[in-house]
C-alpha cells in the first residue's frame, strides 16, 4: 500500500537526512540507498528527490559540489552541521508523534468527561 502524499513529504526530508548521515552521496545513489532501506512505498521517484534535496540545500541542512566522472557531470550532496542538528530535532519530533499514534492505537483515544458520565448512567 503507498503512503499518502503527505506524509510522504515531511517523512522523505528525514529519510533523506538519515542517508546522508553515513556520508556523501549523489541523487541516483541516494535513491538506490532509500530503496534498499525502506522499500518501493517510501523511496521517492527521481524527479521528487531533487526538489527535497534543493529544499534541505535552502535550509542549509545539505550541501552539495559538482563533481565529474568521466565525461558525465553530477552533484554530490552531504549533511551540513546545521543539518545534523536538524536531524536530531526531526527524529525527535517523528519519534513523539509515533508514540502518540501507538499509545492511541492501543488504548483508543481518551473520552471526554461529559461522555463518561452519559455511559455511566445508561
Amino acid at each position: 500500500m503507498a503512503l499518502k502524499k503527505e506524509l510522504m513529504k515531511g517523512w522523505l526530508e528525514l529519510a533523506v537526512l538519515s542517508v546522508l548521515r553515513s556520508g556523501e552521496d549523489h541523487g541516483y545513489q541516494l535513491l538506490s540507498r532509500l530503496r534498499k532501506a525502506g522499500g518501493p512505498d517510501l523511496c521517492p521517484r527521481p524527479g521528487n528527490l531533487y526538489p527535497i534535496l534543493h529544499r534541505l540545500e535552502d535550509r542549509g541542512w545539505v550541501s552539495s559540489r559538482a563533481e565529474r566522472t568521466g565525461r558525465r557531470r553530477r552533484r554530490v550532496y552531504r549533511l551540513t552541521s546545521k543539518g545534523r542538528r536538524a536531524l536530531r530535532e526531526e527524529t525527535d519530533r517523528w519519534g513523539r508523534m509515533v508514540g502518540c499514534l501507538q499509545t492511541l492505537r492501543r488504548r483508543g483515544p481518551a473520552k471526554s468527561k461529559k461522555r463518561q458520565t452519559r455511559q455511566k448512567h445508561r
